[in-house]
């Protein structure tokens, strides 16, 4: 809404006093704060017109995006969005494991994001992704690795970036925990996962 693109306004004009002392403009953005790419195309488009009109060099934008985010928008409208700028999309995979990603309510299968990742290189747009050792726990470690390994062998992201499961005191994780409905990895299990993957 038209509130919330005065908001990032602002935002810019500060971001652009704050990057004025650079000797090199800025060539490159990463849109951040959860999952920009969420929104409708038509705002995005709004958003990186802003981004250009304070930053006229960029190049480039990158943002987080989630599967079904992809998913949602057509060939078309990706096109858009690339032939503006946006691409060096961040993809939080996690996991190639339908079981894991539905322990976790991850709300997307192996498949959806296996269609979303082929959509973007359709696209010609370039992903990074992340996975996540220990999401399977010591139940699935086994499957978490093979699994995410042949998700990742039948795509092409620019990067894969290995992160370990990190379990906040809010999360729902910790109550199956308790519950010990979840065991978690080891420091040694990690490595093992990782270097089975």
């Amino acid at each position: 809404n038209l509130e919330e693109l005065q908001e990032i306004d602002k935002k810019l004009k500060v971001l652009k006093e704050y990057c004025s002392t650079r000797k090199r403009p800025v060539e490159k953005v990463v849109m951040v704060g959860g999952n920009p790419f969420c929104l409708d195309t038509h705002i995005l488009v709004e958003i990186i017109r802003l981004i250009k009109t304070y930053f006229p060099y960029v190049k480039h934008i990158g943002s987080f995006a989630r599967a079904d985010d992809i998913l949602r928008k057509s060939k078309d409208e990706l096109l858009e969005l690339k032939k503006l700028g946006m691409g060096e999309l961040t993809i939080g995979v996690e996991s190639g494991n339908d079981e894991i990603l539905a322990f976790h309510n991850k709300g997307v299968t192996r498949e959806d994001i296996y269609k979303a990742l082929i959509k973007l290189e359709e696209c010609n747009i370039t992903y990074s992704t992340y996975i996540m050792l220990g999401l399977g726990g010591k139940r699935l470690t086994r499957e978490n690795a093979v699994d995410t390994a042949s998700l990742l062998s039948m795509v092409n992201p620019k990067v894969i970036i290995v992160v370990t499961l990190v379990i906040f005191k809010d999360a729902k994780l910790v109550e199956k925990i308790r519950k010990k409905e979840f065991k978690r990895l080891s420091v040694l299990d990690s490595v093992i996962e990782e270097k089975m993957l």
